[in-house]
């Protein structure tokens, strides 16, 4: 098996920590310039680190976790630092600033990248803009991987990226081999991949996945809205985390040696090896045995991620 060092694999998320040793030589760029809202180099949450590491992590390195690929990384922070306030998670969160979001998919599209990453979404149809220039990419030969989102408890809302036409959108499962309790589930879904309790890379240095609200009784009386309270502190170096974030970045591995060794395919000849090689678990099948559904599940897509099949 050829290793996936010539292909070029996009991250868009909360940044990277470069000097990580789990990731030395692997990044190839990293683009954190804000037009509008700026943002220093690091990585203050870790989504992106984390994410990144289980692209491509180092392999045999005697330490730390091996990434799915030994791959290029393109890194692109779309991220804001000052966090907002998110009443529904009644906490301050880090959100994607959308004109960093858009000119780094136009940058992707000037970079000819192979595989694109977005372990992100939210449940507001995309705009025309970002809808084009995700159809652009395809059309261009670039295969974008996305997450199908966490939000199962709460009736599964279509989420995007995920849910735009042509992108391969991933579910997540356990140690069991079924969908998570969080994983989104809906008809647009491509396939499932580990998502819970995956190890990654964090970075070195203190940092926080997001702040708590002042309490009513320490906050200024002449503010209607909420303050920014204690940080939501996060550990550094690697942890296990879970959500359709840490699946998304399997099947972004996954493609990368898949067109290694079998040349550069288009984006839809990717989506059929994917969904041709996966593995309809056994919970997609009914009391008796026979599948619920033979083609796709609402649940699982084509079924889980098996790395070995897509590359026989």
């Amino acid at each position: 098996m050829k290793p996936a060092t010539d292909i070029t694999v996009a991250v868009l998320d909360t940044g990277i920590e470069t000097a990580h040793p789990d990731l030395d030589g692997r990044i190839e760029s990293y683009e954190y310039s804000h037009p509008i809202h700026p943002v220093k180099e690091d990585d203050l949450h870790g989504h992106g680190t984390h994410v990144a590491g289980i692209v491509g992590a180092m392999t045999n390195n005697d330490f730390g976790i091996h990434g799915v690929c030994e791959c290029k990384l393109k890194i692109w922070k779309i991220f804001r630092d000052d966090p907002q306030f998110i009443a529904a998670q009644n906490m301050f969160c880090y959100v994607v600033d959308p004109v960093a979001y858009l000119q780094a998919l136009e940058a992707c599209l000037t970079a000819s990248v192979d595989v694109l990453n977005l372990s992100i979404g939210g449940l507001g149809k995309p705009s025309p803009e970002e809808e084009d220039a995700i159809k652009s990419l395809i059309a261009n030969g670039t295969t974008v991987v996305a997450a199908m989102g966490n939000e199962r408890m709460f009736g599964s809302p279509v989420s995007y990226p995920a849910a735009i036409p042509g992108v391969l959108a991933i579910g997540a499962t356990n140690l069991n081999d079924e969908v998570t309790t969080f994983s989104s589930r809906g008809k647009h879904i491509s396939l499932c991949a580990p998502g819970q309790a995956i190890w990654s890379t964090l970075p070195s240095y203190p940092g926080q996945i997001g702040f708590l609200p002042k309490s009513q009784k320490t906050r200024s009386k002449s503010k209607s809205e909420p303050e920014v309270g204690k940080p939501i502190t996060r550990e550094t170096n690697y942890d296990a985390w879970s959500g359709t974030s840490m699946a998304a970045p399997h099947v972004a591995g996954a493609v990368a040696l898949l067109l290694a060794n079998r040349g550069k395919e288009s984006p839809e000849r990717v989506r059929e090896a994917l969904e041709g090689s996966a593995d309809r678990v056994e919970a997609m099948k009914d009391a008796d045995g026979s599948d619920t559904d033979s083609e796709k599940n609402s649940d699982y897509g084509a079924g889980r991620l098996n790395l070995l099949k897509l590359l026989r």
